[in-house]
């Protein structure tokens, strides 16, 4: 061979196989490869098939093509259902493996039959030259061409839609797929069309971009490595800013609410590196790199409000960092941001303006929220400041810093022992007398905070805060033997009346949530009839009685 007089496609075809193999290569080595790493891995190998086949012919068998139908064929038959496949899982990340997905291949595997049988009915290649000009189509050429690039356009529109959707570097790291897929397909409908006088070398030329801008996007983007699979699921639907690195702490990818939530245009490709956007946001370099190294320690998330400040925005942020594993090795680390400024702002104020408490109380009260008869709340006044002492409590738990801060909110429900008794004995009006005279005891034994409410009949509520569990037991102790040492006196009657109370209580504690919030309603009264069943006379909650 004259290397002086050889083709400069030769050398591009050369330069194409070798960078294939070298693809082939480091995606065999990627663990825990998904249906897509496989399908992409396929299209890779084929490539290498049919620039081997190409050189092949070039180098021994251009003066014997018609020998050579079959393995010139077997990359540009295989190629297509390959690339088919690498498309539609990578736009479709959560679809599994099935094996119907390979009938893809069934007439491309036909096709290969036809190709490596074609000297016996030539209905492939009536004539098969080395130089596109000289073929001459058999019958079924068309509908091994049609099937082909179907399949490619199919594969074309898949990445077109999944950047139209996606933001961030997956959107780039798509375009680049699209454009690098783009150029040989444009290259071999010219080469099938025989458009310009061309040669096997060049069926080969356009893959060689293509294979350029694939090992750009591994380079640049670490493609089919970092992000997680699941990222491809939410990202077009999540409400919360999303930030991925690498392990170096690159960014390697985030979604256009994470923008907007920053008051960022874009993330610049010089400015890849996170603690170039956590400096200006007041972040330092040393509490960033500690809170990421911890969540890889623990291997679990980790999470904290944090203020951030710049000249574009003032917020609080909820951050999760989640690191990223493959078996033992850490493979880059996820960050998500939730905004949370006004949830801050809102409890913030409530916790610091009793005053709007009372105004809210003196209001309630206003619009006839009181028990007539007790001078208690009515239920309805208890239904309403249950859900805004609950929410408070619910929004204190979720945002300390302390785990084993309490939430301290309590409730204790109260019912007369034998009250039925005390009015056939001695009159409804002596049972009125009672229930005022109960609610007098209550309110003298809480603190002006707590709130005592009818909650039905003879039963009272009594929402306790700024108390722990303990404290709450003791209180409720404590209202029990106050009531059962003090002497009723009941209109004119010179004999006291003596009564005893039974009392269940429940307390807020961190398991709780806003779906589960009710259930301590529920668990207090039940705890008041386990003190009516085991003797009456008596205070029901988890924490011993003193």
């Amino acid at each position: 061979m004259d290397w002086k007089t050889t083709p400069f496609a030769f050398y591009l075809s050369s330069i194409s196989l070798v960078l294939a193999a070298v693809i082939c290569f480091k995606t065999s080595k990627l663990h825990n490869k998904k249906p897509y790493h496989w399908a992409f891995f396929l299209t890779a190998a084929t490539t290498v098939v049919w620039n081997a086949s190409v050189l092949i012919a070039y180098l021994f068998y251009r003066n014997r093509m018609p020998q050579f139908v079959g393995m010139s064929f077997i990359g540009i038959i295989i190629t297509p259902p390959a690339l088919f496949l690498t498309a539609w899982y990578y736009a479709n990340p959560d679809k599994p493996f099935r094996l119907r997905h390979l009938s893809v291949f069934l007439l491309p595997l036909f096709s290969a039959l036809v190709a490596f049988t074609n000297q016996e009915h030539h209905l492939l290649l009536v004539n098969h030259s080395f130089y596109h000009k000289e073929n001459t189509y058999g019958p079924y050429f068309a509908i091994h061409a049609l099937y082909s690039f179907t399949l490619v356009f199919i594969a074309l529109y898949l990445f077109f839609s999944f950047t139209r959707k996606s933001a961030g570097f997956i959107s780039r790291q798509t375009k680049i797929l699209l454009l690098g897929f783009s150029i040989p397909i444009i290259e071999n409908l010219v080469i099938t069309m025989q458009i310009l006088p061309t040669n096997m070398l060049h069926n080969s030329i356009g893959f060689t971009i293509s294979m350029v801008a694939v090992w750009y996007a591994i380079v640049a983007y670490d493609f089919l490595d970092v992000t997680p699979l699941a990222f491809h699921t939410v990202m077009d639907h999540i409400s919360n800013g999303i930030l991925i690195l690498s392990r170096k702490n690159q960014i390697v990818n985030y979604n256009k609410y994470l923008l907007q939530m920053l008051g960022i245009k874009q993330v610049k490709e010089n400015e890849w590196n996170i603690f170039d956007y956590t400096k200006r946001l007041g972040i330092s370099r040393t509490t960033v790199i500690e809170a990421i190294m911890r969540a890889i320690k623990e291997q679990r998330t980790i999470s904290a409000v944090r203020r951030f400040t710049s000249d574009s925005i003032d917020k609080y942020l909820e951050v999760q960092i989640t690191p990223l594993f493959s078996g033992r090795e850490h493979r880059g680390t996820v960050i998500l941001l939730n905004d949370i400024t006004e949830l801050k702002k809102a409890i913030e104020e409530l916790t610091h303006k009793n005053k709007e408490i009372e105004i809210l109380n003196q209001q309630l009260k206003n619009l006839a929220e009181t028990d007539s008869l007790t001078g208690a709340y009515n239920r309805r006044f208890f239904d309403e400041y249950y859900k805004i002492e609950a929410q408070r409590a619910l929004s204190r738990n979720r945002f300390t810093n302390n785990p084993h801060a309490s939430p301290d909110f309590g409730l204790a429900i109260i019912d007369i022992d034998n009250f039925k008794k005390i009015n056939d004995s001695w009159g409804h009006l002596a049972g009125d007398e009672v229930l005022r005279t109960l609610v007098e005891l209550i309110k003298a034994n809480i603190f002006g905070r707590d709130v005592v409410c009818r909650y039905g009949g003879e039963e009272f509520a009594v929402i306790f805060t700024n108390t722990n569990e303990e404290g709450l037991t003791l209180a409720a102790e404590k209202i029990r033997i106050k009531i059962a040492e003090t002497p009723f006196r009941i209109g004119s009657q010179e004999e006291p009346l003596y009564i005893t109370v039974s009392i269940g209580i429940a307390f807020f504690d961190r398991e709780y949530t806003e779906e589960t919030l009710t259930e301590l309603i529920a668990i207090a009264d039940e705890r008041l009839y386990c003190a009516k069943r085991t003797g009456k006379n008596r205070v029901i909650g988890r924490v011993a009685q003193s």
